[in-house]
């Protein structure tokens, strides 16, 4: 399973592919991309609530 990391990466990666930027301005705008698409997945997986869940009793 990918977790929030990696997709954060890859759509960082993403949103810079094409870009004219320096080295250097490459790896600062990577850093937001990449911090601002985990607070956004962060954000949704608080807000999605869990599925209720029944404990059965154990036929044994």
């Amino acid at each position: 399973m990918i977790n929030f990391e990696q997709i954060a990466h890859d759509l960082a990666i993403a949103k810079l592919f094409g870009s004219n930027l320096s080295s250097e301005e490459m790896l600062e705008q990577y850093a937001t991309y990449k911090q601002e698409f985990l607070n956004i997945q962060e954000e949704k997986a608080k807000a999605t609530p869990l599925p209720k869940v029944e404990v059965m009793k154990s036929p044994f």
